[in-house]
């Protein structure tokens, strides 16, 4: 197996409108949060609902919070936070700007450290072969994967298993680990 490196650190950020924190104080630690309308993220891989993850001075905490809204992307969460409707538990670079304009004010902060880059592990070309399976991702950083072992797809990247001269549906696995 190889692990590939298909992102940059990342770090997390609770954000509210404003309008949000004229009505409701600003939390300190993240078990204030079940005091406040949190905007929730369903994944349809992940099952329920998102866990916020916290962590500080090397104390871990996972938050289940609670609110009126429920979304599977990004931006409805963002448009929610931005409207006054709660707080949500975006990536920081997705609200920086809104953040310096001050259409948002994060909280929790020193509760959100940077964590380690998304990874890519994939089977190895040469490995013994085993039933691929289709990933939709596209892997941005391909350096450890022989020539000729990735094929180009409407769904993504597919690896190509070159003793078999024949397209096979790649196996991927996608983690965030915290350094």
């Amino acid at each position: 197996m190889i692990a590939v490196r298909i992102g940059p650190d990342m770090r997390m950020a609770v954000v509210g409108a404003p309008s949000y924190f004229e009505k409701w104080p600003r939390p300190k630690k993240p078990q204030e949060l079940t005091a406040h309308n949190c905007i929730n993220l369903r994944l349809p891989t992940y099952g329920g609902l998102y866990v916020w993850e916290f962590e500080k001075r090397g104390r871990e905490l996972n938050a289940r919070v609670e609110g009126q809204l429920v979304f599977n992307n990004l931006a409805l969460r963002l448009d929610a936070a931005l409207a006054g409707l709660g707080l949500a538990y975006l990536p920081e670079d997705q609200v920086e700007t809104h953040l310096r304009d001050g259409r948002l004010i994060r909280v929790l902060a020193d509760w959100c450290p940077p964590f380690q880059a998304t990874t890519s592990t994939i089977q190895a070309a040469g490995s013994p072969c085993q039933p691929l399976r289709c990933w939709s991702m596209r892997c941005a950083t391909a350096r450890e994967i022989p020539a000729g072992a990735l094929a180009q797809s409407n769904r993504g990247i597919l690896l190509i298993d070159p003793r078999q001269k024949r397209l096979g549906r790649g196996r991927a696995r996608l983690h965030s680990r915290r350094g």
